[in-house]
């Protein structure tokens, strides 16, 4: 399990550092959800559930999320922390925009989660608010199935 874990955040470092050299660190994203009814953003339509994990720090934070993207390019994350009977849990909604394998959902809130994109799995890592680092990882579990790009 530990050396899954290693392995995973490994690739997912990698995919973060491909992914920002692929847009040559701008952030700059190829398609928008107004451009969805064309866009690479609908082979991505479905429900995709994954795992959160806090990483590089002394305190340990993980859960379950729920990602559920439309094919207007829209999404709607639910997320569960584990070991916390007392929170029900997040929510969250906003558009996915993709520039390659970089799959970017940009929260109405303001925030963004970028994702690399491995045929039926997306993964990154990224900065929370609370100043702490979460690798992200999602598999498909239905919708279109696509192919690995």
């Amino acid at each position: 399990m530990v050396k899954l874990r290693i392995v995973t955040l490994l690739a997912a470092l990698g995919a973060l550092v491909a992914g920002c050299a692929e847009t040559g660190g701008t952030g700059a994203v190829a398609s928008i959800a107004s451009d969805a009814a064309s866009s690479p953003a609908r082979e991505l339509t479905g429900t995709w559930r994954g795992w959160f994990v806090q990483t590089g720090s002394d305190g340990h934070v993980d859960g379950e999320m729920t990602l559920v993207i439309k094919d207007d390019a829209t999404y709607k994350i639910r997320s569960v922390r584990r070991g916390r009977g007392d929170v029900s849990g997040s929510n969250d909604a906003g558009v996915i925009a993709v520039n390659g394998r970089t799959v970017t959902l940009k929260s109405d809130g303001g925030s963004w989660i970028s994702l690399v994109r491995k045929g039926d799995m997306l993964y990154g890592v990224t900065k929370a608010p609370s100043g702490h680092s979460l690798q992200y990882s999602f598999q498909r579990s239905s919708g279109v199935p696509s192919e690995s790009p």
